[in-house]
């Protein structure tokens, strides 16, 4: 007699609906924490291009004695400003940035403080002789558009970097 022996290949759909269910755990848990992941890449990406950009600010300051107003697009090219050597094109996350002199109501290309001290007047609103700039990066999250902001002083000093939402900025827009 011939008895024929019938292997089995393949799964049963058993099997494969146990695969997909075991999957579909997996990616439930592990999107969340790879989403948070990415929002703290961007965050400190947008530390990086502050601090690049205060330090950039407070240089020219150093050199022209102001801060001077420039952001991404001003240098004719997307994410290069014009006056300040920052580039962020190459950012994954931030290609929009904006230094905006504070307390320079004299203009960009004369110095607040020795127009000031000319005047005999304490010059701004703070009550001392310090320059400000306020910096912010906008980048994208999947609660909606949010700006890193700082102020750079011509002391040297900066402010805790702060997130605000897009809808608050005023013209960094």
């Amino acid at each position: 007699m011939n008895n024929i022996i019938k292997t089995k290949k393949g799964f049963t759909l058993v099997e494969l609906v146990i695969v997909i269910v075991i999957v579909g755990i997996l990616s439930i848990i592990s999107v969340p924490i790879y989403r948070g992941y990415v929002e703290k890449a961007k965050y400190t990406e947008g530390h990086v291009l502050l601090n690049a950009i205060a330090k950039a600010e407070l240089a020219y300051h150093v050199k022209y004695d102001y801060f001077v107003r420039d952001g991404s697009g001003y240098g004719g090219v997307a994410g290069k400003g014009q006056y300040l050597d920052i580039d962020s094109s190459g950012n994954k996350y931030f290609t929009m940035w904006e230094a905006r002199p504070r307390n320079n109501s004299y203009g960009q290309y004369s110095s607040a403080i020795n127009k000031a001290e000319e005047a005999g007047d304490d010059y701004n609103d703070d009550g001392d002789e310090y320059d400000y700039v306020d910096i912010g990066v906008a980048y994208d999250s999947p609660k909606g558009r949010k700006v890193l902001y700082m102020t750079a002083c011509s002391n040297g000093g900066c402010s805790d970097i702060k997130e605000i939402p897009w809808e608050d900025t005023i013209e960094l827009q």
